[in-house]
């Protein structure tokens, strides 16, 4: 009997793994400049522009069972971010904050032409949760893709379908040196 529960929990869970693959849409979000698979409509803010800097935040994210998928485009010109220092070592201060509070955590690069980016993994969180996120600087725009969820999550089928899913589109805003977006 127990054997016979046993396997139905496992097909179960099989099922409901494929089930949860073929949920997954492609979002585009144009005036962001990105595409991305969510696997429900995502649930978006919006932050204005922050005075004189033309920082714009919008944030696209969905929980589902144990799992938060997550994208944070910042309109960040590059004028902006040169006030703080240069795209590396920004970069260094978000990872630094990001995995701040975490006992493990690795980094590599992401190779991508005219781009800073980095894929973290952290785990053992002060909240308890395990992360992954990659973090692109291109253009005028930063990009944060984060997934979070149980640990073990980071090598699991969703996050690397989410993390895989992204790209970017055509369209994104970029200053001139007039400060007008093209």
């Amino acid at each position: 009997m127990r054997l016979a529960a046993l396997w139905t929990t496992v097909f179960l869970t099989i099922a409901g793994s494929a089930a949860a693959a073929d949920i997954w849409r492609l979002f585009q979000f144009e005036e962001d400049g990105f595409a991305i698979d969510f696997p429900q409509i995502p649930v978006i803010t919006n932050q204005a522009l922050i005075g004189d800097s033309r920082i714009r935040t919008d944030e696209y994210y969905v929980g589902i069972g144990s799992y938060t998928f997550m994208v944070t485009a910042v309109l960040f010109p590059y004028v902006s971010r040169e006030q703080i220092g240069s795209d590396e070592s920004l970069l260094r201060r978000l990872i630094d904050i990001f995995v701040a509070n975490c006992a493990i955590h690795d980094e590599r690069p992401i190779l991508i032409r005219g781009a800073a980016a980095r894929e973290i993994h952290a785990e053992n969180c002060e909240k308890g949760a395990t992360t992954t996120a990659r973090y692109y600087f291109v253009d005028d725009w930063l990009y944060q893709i984060v997934v979070v969820g149980p640990k073990g999550m980071v090598s699991s089928r969703e996050t690397q379908h989410f993390m895989e899913s992204f790209r970017l589109t055509a369209k994104r805003c970029i200053y001139n040196s007039a400060q007008h977006c093209h």
